[in-house]
């Protein structure tokens, strides 16, 4: 009996245990703060990924032109569709402004 309560003070006295705890808190608290960082930024960041992957023009129609107001011409079917949804059959001399003027071609 006196061997049991020996090693149970012994148990309790050591510095192992309070070191692994702490650790364990300072790991969890660390995962606290990426996990809110990265949902802070995460819509941010999606945002801006979405944003080049238009402007580099990856995986869109390269008959479309789009420009930052979100006015857009496809220039297949000659219909120049603006941000507030209005749409125009052929607006004359739209297709050679379309790069000058700041498009970007989708």
């Amino acid at each position: 009996m006196k061997q049991v309560q020996l090693s149970i003070v012994r148990f309790l006295k050591r510095e192992d245990g309070p070191t692994a705890v702490e650790y364990a808190v300072m790991l969890a608290l660390i995962i606290v703060v990426c996990i809110g960082a990265i949902s802070a930024l995460g819509g941010n960041a999606s945002g801006i990924f979405s944003s080049a992957a238009v402007a580099a023009g990856s995986g869109g129609d390269p008959n479309v032109y789009k420009w930052s107001n979100g006015d857009s011409y496809n220039n297949q079917t000659g219909v120049y569709t603006t941000a507030g949804g209005q749409t125009y059959q052929d607006p004359p001399g739209l297709a050679s402004l379309a790069l000058e003027d700041g498009a970007v071609q989708q």
